[in-house]
């Protein structure tokens, strides 16, 4: 398994490359490759399952930190790492043979794998990257998002179209793909067989934790009518600001004591503040900042009546699965990773095609405002089912391990 980012109790990249490895490892004989810079994490763990899984650990020459300074960088970097394990598992499949090599992480489709050239079958994924912001959508995107997306689609173009890349592409065995529009990326560039899966997932004891937190919190009363919040990086495609301005042009129509909390750092964090500053929201929206740990967090979101997710692009959206968990319906765009998370029984999907996408937004939320309180427990439920029924990575792995052996049987 290459998984370039794997460390425990993290969510985004390092926990898909730990959980993925944890729900294979006592099914198959595994070695997992990552990065050196996990290692520490990896053996302070106590999980038991971990000392069963063949650890390899590998990094660039120390003077190659220097191009890891962001995000055009961090792919550089990313490519010469994949060249790396090329070249040592090369020399490690010398010695052992391995049935089957699955690349997890990094989670993008527009840069393959060189695994597929040792010789055993090769599965890619789950991955995304091919989720831009939907033409409906445009309008509300600011320009630096416009911006990132024209420089990112260039560089896929780059890469993807090479002669190495289409004879990398066609070797891929299986790949998975986390969203509608990465699948259909994935057969334009010659792979034959594609799966829809999800990027993440919601592991059974992480269900049970946040379960017990939801309901801790319920127990604390907090001097609002109506709150909702945001969680997130404070970056450009992650919609925070769109998620603010739906919530200002709300107001009118919430509860008067109506306040809406945003956890998380960033780049975006002083054109934010601005942006409520100058609609005089300043006592509706407060923004908490980083805060201690992954529970604070998790305890802000059960203390609201929704989670705000209006990233345009994104393959997943762990914080959405994990709100979902927590009892806490959603507000995002029906598209791209969230919108294959959240149905209407567990919360809204505003259509991407609107004429006013902010209007669609701030009506959206002043509807769930308005639920009646049967509302609220139906879609707590129905959210924490859809949960354990479509994103436990327990069956998720056993989803993985059934075309694992298909493929074995065909080899």
């Amino acid at each position: 398994m290459s998984s370039y980012s794997c460390r425990p109790d993290e969510g985004s990249e390092p926990g898909v490359g730990w959980n993925m490895a944890k729900v294979i490892c006592g099914r198959v004989q595994l070695s997992v490759i990552t990065r050196q810079d996990n290692r520490s994490y990896i053996e302070a763990s106590d999980e038991g399952w971990i000392s069963s899984v063949e650890w390899l650990y590998y990094d660039e020459p120390w003077w190659f930190n220097f191009i890891r300074r962001g995000w055009l960088m961090r792919q550089s970097y990313y490519i010469f790492w994949q060249i790396g394990i090329f070249l040592k598992l090369r020399k490690k499949s010398s010695v052992i043979d391995y049935d089957l090599i699955h690349h997890v992480t990094f989670g993008k489709y527009w840069i393959p794998s060189l695994l597929v050239l040792l010789g055993p079958p090769v599965i890619f994924g789950s991955v995304g990257g091919a989720e831009y912001t939907p033409q409906g959508l445009y309008g509300v995107v600011s320009k630096r998002v416009k911006r990132t997306e024209r420089i990112k689609r260039i560089i896929e173009t780059v890469i993807t179209r090479t002669p190495i890349s289409t004879y990398l592409y066609k070797k891929v065995k299986l790949s998975y793909a986390a969203t509608v529009q990465t699948e259909q990326a994935l057969k334009k560039l010659g792979v034959k067989s594609v799966k829809l899966l999800p990027q993440s997932g919601i592991s059974s004891d992480e269900l049970c934790r946040l379960k017990q937190i939801s309901a801790s919190s319920k127990n604390i009363a907090f001097d609002a009518d109506f709150v909702a919040c945001s969680a997130s990086r404070l970056i450009g495609w992650k919609g925070v600001d769109i998620s603010i301005r739906g919530f200002i042009q709300a107001l009118t129509d919430l509860p008067s004591r109506s306040l809406l909390r945003v956890v998380g750092v960033g780049p975006e964090m002083n054109r934010l503040k601005a942006m409520v500053k100058n609609a005089g929201a300043e006592n509706n929206i407060q923004f908490l900042g980083r805060l201690r740990g992954l529970d604070d967090v998790y305890h802000v979101i059960s203390k609201s009546d929704c989670l705000l997710h209006a990233a345009t692009c994104e393959a997943f959206g762990q914080v959405c699965a994990e709100s979902l968990s927590l009892g806490v319906p959603i507000i995002c765009w029906d598209w791209s990773g969230p919108g294959m998370i959240v149905d209407e029984k567990c919360g809204i999907g505003v259509p991407v095609n609107s004429d006013e996408p902010i209007n669609a937004f701030a009506e959206a939320i002043v509807e769930i405002s308005q639920w009646s309180d049967s509302r609220k427990c139906s879609a707590r439920d129905a959210g924490v089912k859809r949960i354990t029924e479509s994103f436990l990575w327990d069956a998720m792995g056993t989803r993985i391990m059934n075309d694992y052996c298909e493929i074995d049987k065909m080899s």
